[in-house]
């Protein structure tokens, strides 16, 4: 793994400076942001934007909703600067330790250039574009300690897995796909593998990085809703915009992860981390005890 620090440099150098360099703008993480953000239809992050909320961010006491999440560069140095000591001087004793932690979940390899580029700004713990990306990208003041700092590194670096090129076909066609419940599903395994393999198997942390409700309530209320679609009661669209105001990708996709792996292990996690085959993974809960009474859905 490659950790390129480049960004956070220029970032913190411009809070140093009180000043914001064209190589900051044109870096290719202010970019990965920018699209993060509008591929969750957030505030546009931009020039003109980002210069507006670096300077909420310098004053003494800024508004959460102005500063952008950029306040630390000004007001948190230390552990900042803390944390950034810490990723320049154990880069090798990280990249081993990641691979060790993954290989316990999968066998899916990780790309050998595979790229975290820590940074500030907005308020995820971190990103991924997509399944196999060859990047990364980790809010650092988002992340408590240096433990969730792994603990979502490993997260993101499941998201970037190295598969082949027929998986990756197969995520990209359901990626395309115009049916909302196979997108819920696709999100529902993706981050819930992603947590449960972070959380070194379970289905909670120590270090939480957003407030979560348990994963029995996110996986009862994403029950409740597929039975309501396989009902008729709700349509697909209803049904994945429930979702979406929901934590249930988190929290249901936890539960399944962690039940399936309770009956079938890696195999059993594979059938979505290596193959990508969202009815196998399904199906393979639906066998667990506790996924039996859930809805049969044609995928």
């Amino acid at each position: 793994m490659i950790f390129d620090l480049s960004f956070l440099n220029l970032e913190l150098e411009a809070a140093d400076k009180r000043e914001i360099s064209r190589e900051l703008l044109s870096h290719p993480a202010f970019r990965a942001i920018a699209d993060h953000e509008a591929n969750l239809q957030r505030s546009v992050w931009d020039e003109e934007s980002f210069r507006t909320r670096f300077a909420a961010a310098a004053t003494e006491e800024p508004e959460e909703w102005s500063d952008w999440g950029l306040a630390p560069l000004f007001h948190d140095r230390a552990k900042l600067e803390d944390m950034k000591h810490w990723i320049e001087t154990e880069q090798e004793a990280l990249s081993k330790k990641i691979d060790e932690w993954l290989a316990k979940f999968t066998d899916v390899p990780q790309r050998a250039e595979l790229r975290c580029v820590p940074y500030v700004g907005s308020y995820d713990a971190g990103f991924s574009p997509n399944v196999g990306s060859g990047a990364i990208y980790l809010n650092l003041p988002v992340l408590s300690c240096k433990e969730s700092f792994l603990e979502t590194l490993v997260h993101e670096s499941y998201h970037a897995r190295m598969v082949c090129e027929e998986t990756s076909l197969r995520c990209k066609k359901i990626e395309e796909s115009t049916d909302p419940i196979i997108h819920l599903l696709y999100f529902t395994f993706e981050e819930g593998i992603a947590d449960f393999i972070g959380h070194h198997g379970s289905m909670s942390t120590q270090y939480p990085v957003i407030p979560l409700r348990t994963p029995e309530e996110g996986s009862e209320e994403l029950k409740q809703l597929l039975q309501c679609y396989k009902q008729g009661e709700l349509t697909a669209q209803d049904v994945f915009n429930s979702f979406g105001q929901s934590d249930c990708c988190y929290t249901g996709g936890v539960y399944i992860a962690n039940c399936i792996w309770e009956k079938l292990g890696t195999a059993g996690l594979e059938l979505w981390s290596s193959q990508g085959d969202l009815k196998a993974y399904y199906e393979a809960f639906r066998s667990t005890p506790q996924g039996a009474d859930w809805p049969e859905l044609e995928l």
